[in-house]
């Protein structure tokens, strides 16, 4: 049966589906994970769930990805509001993910981009648990082994990225360039145009709006940490010629020349502020030099992602 006859049906079963919820509480009390969070109106245990599915396992994988989807939307929106003084990350995300992938363990998609949400906004162990928990179910798909590649990479892991290439250039029609990944990645490891052509290649393989909108913004992510790059190596040239910091980055751009270099280039606005890739101009605060992003128009990558790579750029 087709993605899309299972959603039909999901209207017919849903009253069904109905059942489960009054057990969340029992499930709650019993299990060692238990959550605590009122908006868990799922069982969170696979497997329990996979036995009262009674044959819709399939249908219901697409009632708790939709529900991943939205629980994912939910929380950042409300992370992004700055007057949200509870903001938490989206922690029913894996058990959610979790569940989906149990109930059908050749659901591609929760394997790739679910795990590409946990790694941005929960936790990238769990991520790579995830992508390695598919893998298993899928061992020929090779989507899975780069997504894989591509988060041992982003925690600086380039050996373990190293062999994730290698097992996808093994599988039988993979193109000759995901072999030569394997050594390529070791050079390459933490260079941010290689995290730009993976997260190019992820928006390219699929068509859900909602995930490419979340791929772009992440994309839009390493593009700006480059741009701020650029940005602090400027601020340096101008404290050297100057013997003080500008006062603000309008100064900066008029005093210093930032050439382009690794795709990196300065745009600014009428006011001749320096501009994200969203056109919100770059918060600079001269007593520290700090530069970076208004977090209500790009929320860059994780902390310790920029510092890794910045440093592997250094070398």
């Amino acid at each position: 049966m087709s993605r899309s006859a299972r959603l039909i049906l999901m209207a017919a079963v849903f009253g069904g589906f109905g059942l489960i919820v009054p057990l969340q509480q029992w499930t709650d009390a019993h299990s060692a994970t238990a959550l605590v969070e009122d908006e868990a109106l799922y069982l969170s245990n696979g497997d329990q769930v996979k036995r009262l599915a009674f044959g819709y396992d399939a249908l219901l994988a697409d009632v708790y990805w939709m529900r991943a989807i939205q629980h994912f939307g939910e929380k950042a929106l409300a992370n992004r509001d700055p007057a949200n003084p509870t903001r938490t990350p989206p922690l029913l995300l894996y058990p959610l993910l979790d569940v989906t992938t149990t109930l059908d363990p050749q659901y591609i998609e929760p394997y790739r981009f679910g795990g590409f949400f946990l790694a941005d906004f929960v936790d990238r162990k769990l991520a790579v648990e995830l992508i390695e928990k598919g893998i298993a179910a899928n061992p020929d798909n090779l989507s899975l082994r780069l997504d894989l590649g591509f988060l041992y990479w982003s925690t600086g892991d380039c050996e373990s990225a190293s062999e994730a290439y290698a097992g996808g250039g093994r599988i039988p029609g993979a193109a000759p360039w995901v072999a030569q990944m394997s050594a390529i990645v070791l050079a390459e490891c933490g260079k941010r145009d290689f995290a730009l052509r993976m997260l190019q290649s992820m928006y390219d393989s699929t068509d859900d709006p909602r995930v490419r909108e979340e791929i772009e913004a992440r994309m839009k992510g390493y593009i700006a940490l480059g741009e701020i790059d650029a940005l602090d190596q400027a601020v340096a040239v101008y404290e050297s010629r100057f013997g003080a910091p500008p006062q603000n980055l309008e100064l900066l751009v008029r005093a210093v020349r930032i050439p382009e270099t690794a795709g990196v280039r300065i745009r600014v606005n009428a006011s001749g502020q320096p501009v994200d890739p969203n056109g919100e101009p770059y918060v600079y605060d001269p007593s520290t030099r700090a530069i970076t992003t208004n977090p209500e128009s790009i929320v860059l990558p994780t902390v310790v992602m920029k510092q890794y790579v910045k440093q592997s750029d250094a070398k």
